[in-house]
């Protein structure tokens, strides 16, 4: 009998019960078996079993979790077929300037997060998770930027959740005493919480973030280096099974952030290091190096093929393009004269021109000749007395908005103006749908920018975020940033790449979440959305961040 699924979800659904019967039935036979030989045969084949699941994270069908507990169940088995492979570690060697510092941090889960701690590599001892004060959004606080949080009401907090806690067990309106450590000594200082009203309980308390709470935020990947962290250059490194981080800093250099995983490390890593003045400034180094890209859902979350590619360095800004920034390019003497009433202007940029000629060529039939595309934002923009193009207030937006509703040539002419604006020195673009997911997941195949699970809060969007129903600024969650430091590649808008979803078809790719959907699988660093280049989102949420090509001297 042959089975036919409507879907690759459904097969997927059918093959999971198939294995959870399979693992049931073999754990069975292990307690019941008569004889130490039938006990060593199922035990063998659930091991293999347990070994299979977990490498259906190396396919994308699992979650890296997944793949620890069914490793760790194999190991317990203790029948040692795959005894090396589950004690996988990685010999690496370090080849930099020699002024150069490389810190090691290992990436543990902390509150459903990869968190990079200091590791000493010798050890295995790794730094406690601390709580450093980002931002403070109410001015009456005690707290500054870069306080260090050791205590509330004498408690020792380490984590948000310590913290929740003591504030949470506290009585209404009570003073509570902070220990802090500021510029490097220690302060006390005293803090009554603000309370949400109690009406908030309707939206259910995965809604309520701290910062909505307290007024100030606090950083959730702080780069704390320890003394024993460092390692040496030019000598061999082993690294037990993990994800890693090596941090590099060098006078006159700008720092470099090159993700790791033992096994599967390259034998030798040789960090490239900026001069200080060759990175763009508000854009992030992503070193050269492989990178796990795709899914194993081509269908439904139009995903790339899992492959593993070799991704060349480049830069790429930390933040969204603004409505600010875009509009001082629609207004800029060099393009305003070009955009007619209608918002559209006449391709200056070749990449753009090129695309646009594709277009026009393909629709013909339909439409006739395709010579010019909307560059002026859909729905936010006004044409002003003066002839210049401002932000429509009437709609909310206000220009530290992410820009939103542009077309994907909008966003190339708006790249080709920012080359020119830099006078050589650099050259911006739309990125490719390999460098953005390389810039979101870092290399250890994790499916959200935190880690493997959905948490609502981690990023902006309608669920995690209470009483906003509008885009805010940007960069202002600190747990949507990737291991680069590139911020809201998960939530805020969704962003433009200049590649194909589908060979042979116009549309490009779309990735990330955004501010106005709460479909959980716009979420997942692989899925690929497809849309015409001309055109934009209905949902008011199409944007862009931008790449930067770096120098061939580096």
């Amino acid at each position: 009998e042959i089975a036919v699924f409507d879907s690759l979800r459904a097969l997927e659904s059918q093959i999971t019960r198939d294995l959870n019967d399979a693992t049931t039935h073999l754990s069975a036979a292990i307690e019941q078996a008569p004889d130490p030989d039938t006990e060593h045969r199922a035990k063998l084949q659930l091991e293999g079993l347990y070994w299979y699941l977990g490498n259906m994270t190396d396919r994308g069908l699992a979650l890296q979790s997944e793949k620890e507990t069914y490793e760790r169940l194999a190991r317990d088995l203790g029948v040692g077929t795959y005894a090396a492979e589950l004690e996988g570690r990685a010999s690496v060697v370090f080849l930099a300037p020699p002024s150069a510092e490389v810190h090691v941090f290992r990436y543990e889960e902390v509150e459903a997060r990869r968190t990079p701690l200091a590791v000493d590599v010798e050890t295995g001892r790794t730094a406690d998770p601390v709580l450093l004060v980002e931002r403070v959004v109410a001015p009456d606080l005690p707290f500054r930027q870069g306080d260090l949080i050791r205590s509330v009401k004498g408690v020792p907090v380490r984590t948000e959740s310590d913290f929740a806690r003591v504030v949470d067990a506290s009585n209404e309106e009570e003073a509570l005493t902070v220990v802090l450590e500021r510029n490097g000594g220690e302060v006390d200082v005293h803090w009554t919480p603000r309370r949400l009203p109690d009406e908030t309980g309707e939206f259910g308390p995965e809604l309520v973030d701290l910062r909505q709470q307290f007024g100030f935020w606090f950083q959730a990947y702080p780069l704390r280096p320890e003394p024993w962290s460092e390692v040496a250059l030019d000598t061999v490194i082993d690294f037990p099974k993990g994800s890693y981080l090596a941090y590099i800093t060098a006078s006159g250099y700008a720092p470099a952030r090159v993700p790791f995983v033992a096994p599967g490390a390259p034998d030798t890593i040789t960090v490239r290091l900026l001069a200080e003045g060759d990175l763009p400034p508000g854009f992030e180094y992503v070193h050269e190096g492989p990178a796990w890209v795709g899914g194993p859902d081509p269908d439904y979350l139009q995903a790339m093929p899992i492959s593993h590619e070799w991704v060349d360095g480049f830069a790429i800004a930390r933040q969204e393009i603004t409505l600010e920034e875009y509009f001082r390019f629609l207004n800029s003497p060099e393009i305003r004269p070009l955009i007619d009433e209608d918002g559209t202007m006449a391709p200056r940029s070749p990449a753009a021109a090129a695309i646009l000629k594709e277009r026009s060529d393909a629709s013909k039939s339909l439409t006739g000749p395709m010579e010019r595309f909307r560059v002026v934002p859909s729905r936010i923009a006004l044409l002003d007395d003066d002839g210049s193009w401002i932000v429509d207030l009437t709609t909310q937006a206000t220009p530290q908005w992410p820009l939103i509703n542009v077309t994907l040539l909008g966003a190339m002419e708006y790249a080709h103006w920012r080359s020119e604006q830099s006078q050589g020195r650099w050259t911006f673009r739309v990125p490719t749908d390999v460098e953005w997911e390389k810039a979101a997941r870092g290399v250890d195949r994790r499916t959200y920018v935190w880690g493997d699970y959905l948490m609502w809060p981690y990023c902006y969007n309608p669920k995690g975020h209470l009483g906003t129903s509008y885009p805010i600024g940007i960069g202002l969650v600190p747990y949507d940033e990737s291991v680069y430091g590139a911020r809201d590649m998960e939530g805020s808008a969704d962003e433009w790449t200049v590649t194909r979803t589908l060979a042979g078809l116009a549309y490009r790719s779309r990735r990330g979440g955004h501010w106005n959907t709460t479909d959980d699988y716009r979420f997942k660093l692989e899925t690929r959305v497809g849309t015409f280049p001309e055109r934009t989102s209905a949902q008011n949420s199409l944007g862009v961040r931008l790449v930067a090509d770096l120098p061939d001297d580096r």
